[in-house]
């Protein structure tokens, strides 16, 4: 198997959608910390006083979790869709570069992976995963989708619960 090699520097049309991504991202994890806040009725200097940083997907969970302890069920579906975004901003923010002669190749070198007779911790021989512009422009669409998704999540179990106090008020 021959390695491409591998590449420091990319063009501006990979660059200017990659920090769109991260700039995506960043403000996606802060609505997810807002989820949780609303989650325990508390404002945003009191969770980020009480709640530890933890990855995204781990917030989503706290917030299910949370929820659920009023009876409110968030969408399960949710942790599909936003697994498989972390993954993709995780590729680009972690991944390596690869130039060869039909375009430009990210490589994951983390994780696990199978060699064909046991499993292991690192990947051996990653193969790279061919990449456009337009494939991380995509991700950043995915990414702001997710965000009103989380957004709209917020302003349903407020409802929700002005619903419940206004049937069953203290």
């Amino acid at each position: 198997m021959m390695s491409l090699p591998f590449i420091k520097v990319l063009p501006p049309e990979f660059t200017a959608p990659m920090g769109q991504v991260m700039i995506d991202w960043a403000f996606y994890e802060m609505r997810l910390q807002e989820l949780v806040y609303t989650a325990l009725k508390i404002n945003t200097a009191q969770g980020r006083l009480s709640i530890k940083a933890m990855p995204a997907m781990g917030m989503y969970e706290l917030a299910v979790d949370l929820f659920a302890l009023e009876g409110i069920k968030l969408p399960e579906a949710n942790l599909h869709i936003f697994r498989e975004l972390a993954s993709r901003r995780n590729l680009l923010a972690h991944g390596v570069w690869m130039q060869g002669e039909n375009g430009f190749f990210l490589r994951d070198l983390t994780g696990t992976t199978s060699d064909g007779i046991k499993k292991v911790k690192r990947k051996v021989l990653p193969a790279g995963v061919p990449i456009i512009p337009e494939d991380i422009q995509h991700v950043s669409e995915q990414i702001q989708q997710a965000t009103s998704d989380i957004e709209n999540l917020i302003l349903d179990v407020l409802k929700q619960r002005s619903s419940f106090q206004q049937k069953h008020p203290e």
